[in-house]
């Protein structure tokens, strides 16, 4: 048996299972490590939001924002968080959920082509230390 680190949840023989989601914890598996991470809120005139991780390398990165919906009528932010990338192309409106990754930072953008442009936007990110490839 290879030799590993675990932690199972309660009732889990942790020197016995076999199915991974028996354990909070285990180290056969790999796990993605957070370089950084944190949240914005931000006017849609103010996107894009610029975030520096400085690596050296494309980092994979995960970005959530909330939804611009214009359900047939004026445009709203919804409730709901997204993962980026997004972008829906309608007759005649864009809706754009955007992270573009660069070897020194990251540019998040939230856009739809006939939002207010003092709409606010709330989102969050992670930066991870795993390369995308």
């Amino acid at each position: 048996m290879t030799q590993t680190f675990r932690v199972s949840k309660p009732g889990i023989d942790v020197t016995s299972g076999t199915v991974p989601n028996n354990y909070y914890l285990d180290l056969i598996y790999p796990l993605l490590k957070v370089h950084s991470f944190g949240t914005f809120n931000t006017n849609v005139a103010s996107f894009p939001v610029t975030v520096n991780h400085n690596l050296g390398y494309y980092p994979f990165v995960l970005t959530f924002s909330q939804f611009l919906d214009s359900n047939g009528g004026t445009p709203v932010v919804t409730n709901e968080y997204y993962q980026h990338d997004w972008f829906l192309r309608g007759a005649s409106k864009e809706w754009i959920g955007q992270t573009k990754v660069f070897e020194n930072k990251i540019e998040i953008n939230v856009s739809q082509t006939d939002i207010a442009s003092g709409t606010s936007i709330k989102g969050f990110y992670y930066i991870f230390k795993d390369p995308i490839a």
